[in-house]
């Protein structure tokens, strides 16, 4: 099995809206989240490069699709920008309408992840967004951040009861991984379930 994350990222490129969104020849991983919920950190952590996702405590401050290629592997990673936070609904608008451009044109994504901050849970824009994986036939999973809040036992109460809500609301039996970008737990892993996933 291929070590996808082998060689060095970089920003291909940033799409602000449905026009400048290019045809991508490889493949590609996409993660989505609410703002502020550690997607930046998350990918630099997982790409090995602390300068390459630019972090930011403002809600919503990533307003584009950027792209990080690893040329060496043929590996794209879309950071959508994260949602929840628009200041109106015309923002909130723009939003949905390029990230369902995104997903219903891109050729070549082979999972999606949802990052959910493990002290908020899932929520109904969450929801939202999957059912529109649902609607696109996106494989995804979700990812489970700032892990590092709680304890063992409360990760693991939340976990469980993440996966029943799933279950039981749409049937969902994908994967779901706990991380800490602080502590760096679970990355690893994380980056394992990648590399099956690609290798298939």
């Amino acid at each position: 099995m291929q070590d996808y994350f082998e060689g060095n990222f970089s920003l291909q490129y940033c799409a602000h809206n449905k026009k400048q969104l290019k045809n991508n020849n490889v493949r590609e991983v996409a993660f989505f989240g609410r703002s502020n919920v550690g997607k930046s950190s998350l990918l630099n952590n997982i790409c090995n490069n602390r300068n390459l996702a630019k972090t930011s405590k403002t809600p919503g401050r990533t307003a584009s699709i950027n792209f990080f290629i690893n040329h060496k592997k043929n590996l794209l990673i879309a950071d959508l920008p994260g949602y929840g936070f628009a200041k109106n609904s015309r923002e909130s608008g723009s939003w949905g309408a390029l990230v369902s451009y995104y997903l219903s044109t891109t050729q070549n994504l082979k999972l999606a992840f949802i990052l959910i901050d493990i002290r908020r849970g899932l929520m109904e824009i969450d929801f939202q967004l999957i059912e529109i994986f649902k609607s696109y036939n996106i494989d995804f999973a979700l990812i489970l951040t700032k892990s590092d809040k709680l304890t063992s036992k409360e990760q693991e109460n939340i976990y469980n009861m993440i996966g029943e809500q799933l279950s039981n609301s749409i049937n969902f039996t994908s994967n779901i991984v706990t991380i800490s970008n602080l502590k760096k737990t679970g990355i690893s892993e994380l980056k394992k379930y990648i590399n099956k996933v690609l290798w298939k």
